[in-house]
């Protein structure tokens, strides 16, 4: 719950500057947030709004972020699954009811 969101962060800062550098980035995600006036004039509200102004690109790297993790925890679940399958717990165990020999009558009109 720790490692993946901090692989993702890391991948996000070493990937922002090579995805700006491409000219594909749309320019509303680059540049700093712009907050409404009653913002600025609210006290507790000024600090918070100045510290996130001083992030660049801020969008963009929330974008980022948010697609690398979702990609990494696919794959890692993928893998997950994989190997459970593969080493995992049996399927039924003795504790488990045996299975029924019902078969059901084929439905006819």
């Amino acid at each position: 719950m720790v490692a993946l969101p901090l692989i993702s962060l890391g991948l996000t800062i070493l990937s922002i500057p090579k995805l700006i550098a491409t000219g594909l980035v749309p320019y509303q995600l680059l540049g700093r947030v712009t907050f409404p006036i009653w913002v600025i004039r609210t006290p507790f509200l000024n600090s918070i709004a100045f510290f996130i102004r001083s992030i660049d690109n801020l969008w963009l790297g929330l974008l980022a972020f948010v697609v690398i993790l979702v990609l990494i925890s696919g794959v890692s679940s993928i893998i997950y699954v994989s190997v459970l399958q593969v080493i995992g717990p049996p399927r039924y165990t003795e504790l488990d009811a045996p299975p029924t020999g019902y078969k059901p009558k084929p439905y006819k009109r």
